[in-house]
């Protein structure tokens, strides 16, 4: 049998914010501190987005669908958006991370939750 040694090194936390049908152009969700390592996006439609353009992008400042890209949030629940830097560790002093849904809609909800981990002992600020 082989021996398995778990090593703690780093801790998992996560960050949700909530956006609405008028949030179509790129709104600055969060900022993340330099370590910060990217595991994995929720994206929980509470109401659909209807009549309009019916995605969700999520990104950086210079690219709006850097990680999530037009991920449908027409229907309640869960959404699954392909993530497209999986395991992105962030190496800069802070990252802006923005979010934005298609225009022309006249209802809908949405929580993004992002799931990051951290050395040990680093604070979030």
């Amino acid at each position: 049998m082989i021996a398995t040694k778990f090593i703690e090194s780093r801790v998992v936390r996560e960050i949700t914010c909530n956006l609405t049908y008028a949030d179509t152009t790129s709104a600055k969700i969060f900022t993340l501190p330099k370590g910060a390592r990217l595991i994995d996006w929720v994206i929980n439609v509470k109401t659909a987005l209807v009549t309009g353009t019916t995605t969700l992008d999520v990104g950086i400042g210079s690219d709006g669908d850097y990680f999530i890209d037009g991920v449908a949030v027409n229907a309640i629940g869960k959404a699954s958006p392909t993530v497209l830097y999986p395991g992105y560790e962030v190496t800069t002093l802070g990252l802006d991370i923005y979010a934005n849904v298609g225009g022309s809609n006249t209802a809908g909800s949405v929580d993004i939750t992002l799931l990051f981990s951290m050395e040990q002992g680093v604070p979030f600020t």
